[in-house]
């Protein structure tokens, strides 16, 4: 006999996982180490955030994606569920700088990771009754590693190409390369940024200026001209709950769009430079922003969004 379960996660140990769990208590949390377990159990209420979060490790090696996403789903497919809940992501847009509605039929991304993914939803929607799909743009949040908001916060780049480290080589003197090649360690065709020795370095505000100076700070691999749309995930679990309420199947968190160098200038009070890094363009929209007060066809508008990145620089206690 299956044991009854109020609430269960799958993706415990991921960004997204560990912020839901900083709002509600889950009575089964899961990770690839032990989903197989899932069919042990009936759930009133399922969250999957399970799927791989990188798009670049996905669309390197697209192989192991696959074989990632039908893992997930040949586990899901075990599960006795009441009410699921799938997170998602923007990337299953063949355009993601289109304003796609939840209902948009242009879902045919041609890269790894939005492909994948759109499979997941697909399998989702055809395996559980009641299933709500949660699309996601770029996120912010407690435990936060990498993208944008996390570089205005850590400087220096986690990591540095042959060409790049070159290129530092050539404009930075001597002896604070010297210093420099400490803090990075080459692995794998690339150096890694070492923040353990970095802290210790007695060269620290030296090497942060030089890096600004000549651009080489994290932020210098995004384009002043990208436009994100950035979800604070400390309200990814009260806004499922107005989905559910308003028994949704599909809603897009899609918040107004932003610039890169609005942002860079808002928080650290100077200009961001000019570079040559690709440019980013998401802009995903919504049928349902009347049930978050607006009408804009986003459920948070710029100055939400901007408040929320002010609560989570103050709440993190980054210096910002």
């Amino acid at each position: 006999m299956l044991k009854k379960i109020k609430k269960g996660l799958i993706g415990s140990t991921g960004l997204i996982g560990k912020n839901l769990q900083k709002n509600t208590i889950f009575q089964k949390k899961y990770n690839s180490k032990n989903i197989s377990k899932i069919k042990k159990n009936r759930f009133d209420l399922l969250v999957c955030a399970g799927a791989p979060g990188s798009m670049l490790l996905a669309n390197q090696n697209p192989k192991k994606d696959s074989i990632s996403i039908n893992s997930l789903i040949k586990n899901l497919n075990k599960a006795d569920v009441n009410q699921f809940i799938l997170i998602s992501t923007i990337q299953v847009f063949t355009n993601i700088s289109h304003k796609n509605f939840e209902n948009s039929k242009k879902l045919n991304n041609a890269l790894t990771y939005g492909r994948n993914r759109r499979k997941l939803e697909k399998f989702c929607e055809k395996k559980f009754k009641k299933c709500l799909i949660i699309r996601l743009p770029s996120v912010f949040g407690s435990f936060l590693v990498k993208n944008f908001i996390f570089d205005i916060n850590n400087p220096m780049p986690n990591k540095l190409t042959n060409i790049k480290m070159s290129e530092i080589k050539s404009k930075i003197n001597k002896e604070l390369y010297k210093e420099i090649s400490k803090i990075y360690t080459r692995k794998n065709n690339f150096y890694n940024f070492n923040n353990k020795k970095f802290i210790i370095s007695k060269f620290k505000k030296k090497i942060i200026n030089e890096f600004r100076f000549n651009n080489f700070l994290s932020t210098s691999f995004t384009n002043i001209n990208s436009v994100f749309q950035f979800y604070y995930l400390n309200n990814l679990w009260n806004d499922i709950n107005i989905a559910l309420k308003n028994k949704l199947k599909i809603a897009h968190f899609a918040t107004e769009p932003l610039m890169a160098k609005d942002i860079y200038k808002k928080f650290l009070k100077r200009n961001m430079r000019s570079n040559i890094a690709k440019l980013y363009k998401g802009n995903m929209v919504t049928r349902h922003s009347k049930l978050w007060g607006l009408n804009n066809g986003y459920i948070q508008n710029k100055k939400q969004v901007l408040d929320n990145l002010k609560k989570y620089f103050n709440n993190e206690n980054f210096n910002i």
